[in-house]
């Protein structure tokens, strides 16, 4: 299996974006997996509207996640959404 086209595609996006290099990914949870493993993420908050794969990958990586409060419903206010990871 040759990976030139994806290679060429890459540098040419690349070129056109001005940054200096462009990864492709198969899809968008490992593009986000690969920002999180680069930026060394150790927690992080989002809203709970969100694809089932985001908590997922952040639980996968061991990273500490909660929700936005504000994003949540009435009644899940006033609970506490913060995740426990265990160690592996």
């Amino acid at each position: 299996m040759s990976f030139n086209k994806i290679l060429e595609f890459e540098t040419a996006l690349a070129q056109f974006t001005g940054a200096p290099r462009a990864i492709m990914t198969d899809c968008c949870t490992h593009a986000i997996e690969l920002c999180l493993r680069y930026d060394q993420i150790t927690d992080c908050s989002f809203t709970p509207y969100t694809y089932v794969s985001v908590p997922m990958t952040m639980h996968k990586l061991g990273i500490r996640y909660s929700y936005y409060p504000d994003s949540l419903p009435h009644r899940q206010r006033s609970e506490e959404h913060t995740s426990e990871l265990q160690s592996h």
